[in-house]
């Protein structure tokens, strides 16, 4: 049944698109800060992506704002650290005050989760993995996790078709 799930995932990621389509994140309005003083000049062995730096070192200067958490977590997942994405767009669900902010934070983490499930099942595309009862397991884990992100999106954005759509998509795949 495992398999089956692998091979289910792989077929509906292809057959929808869904693996390129639904991975970019939602990126709220911008938070207009009165007076941003302009950025820092990089460091001399600076990380490989200035978006990353820069969401950081807004972060660092009001540690306790989700918006700011949430951004970081758009710039991790652009620049392909999803499992700390991830960890962001949770922060900023748990600390933010804004119905709309926590919906689309819990919203990304699902995406975050889902684009991880499907970049294993890409790699075990040759097939080594599939039958390799570990891989599946932690396939399927990042599946259902993927699916309590979105359900918990829809469930705080009632209105969020996306995402009540990816839930429904997920458990099928679950099944």
């Amino acid at each position: 049944m495992n398999r089956l799930l692998a091979t289910t995932l792989l077929a509906w990621t292809a057959a929808t698109g869904a693996g390129a389509a639904t991975q970019e994140p939602i990126q709220p309005p911008a938070a207009q800060d009165p007076a941003e003083p302009p950025p820092e000049p990089p460091a001399p062995n600076p990380p490989s992506d200035p978006a990353v730096v820069e969401a950081e070192r807004r972060l660092a200067e009001r540690p306790d704002s989700p918006e700011r958490l949430y951004n970081l977590g758009v710039a991790l997942f652009r620049a392909g650290d999803r499992t700390r994405a991830a960890e962001r767009f949770r922060e900023s669900a748990t600390r933010s005050r804004s119905a709309d902010l926590a919906a689309r934070a819990m919203y990304n983490e699902g995406v975050a989760a889902y684009a991880d499930a499907v970049e294993a099942l890409e790699k075990s595309g040759d097939g080594s993995s599939s039958s390799d009862p570990a891989a599946i397991e932690e396939l399927t884990k990042r599946v259902e996790s993927a699916f309590t992100h979105f359900r918990d999106a829809a469930t705080a954005n009632p209105s969020d078709r996306e995402a009540r759509g990816n839930a429904e998509n997920a458990r099928e795949l679950i099944k």
